[in-house]
């Protein structure tokens, strides 16, 4: 499993996951397992490996089965959860390296986390 950041993208003002997925033009090998939230519904129409929650309706509630896969996905999800709100925090996500030291790399903490 990779542990590093593949790709990232950001907008001026509030803009759909999935939308700004599609519009930044970050794109990954075919065979690449991608890890989504409820914000990527959907993503498995244009990548087969794309793994997101099941959604539940007032028709067609969640079957034990998928509150599980649910659970392990949340799991798995929580150390990417954290590598992104440190991103955030310290301000990674925002700047744009302009020189060779400004090259970002996770800590030995982090790198478990992906």
């Amino acid at each position: 499993m990779a542990q590093r950041i593949l790709g990232t993208a950001t907008s001026a003002g509030a803009r759909h996951n999935l939308k700004l997925f599609r519009q930044s033009g970050v794109r990954f090998p075919h065979d690449t397992a991608l890890i989504g939230d409820a914000g990527y519904q959907g993503l498995w129409r244009s990548h087969r490996y794309a793994i997101t929650i099941h959604k539940a309706t007032r028709a067609s509630p969640l079957s034990a089965d998928q509150r599980q896969e649910n659970r392990v996905l949340a799991q798995t999800r929580q150390g990417i959860e954290q590598v992104i709100r440190r991103l955030k925090i310290f301000h990674v996500l925002g700047r744009v390296p302009t020189s060779a030291a400004s090259v970002y790399t996770l800590g030995s903490a982090d790198r478990g986390a992906l």
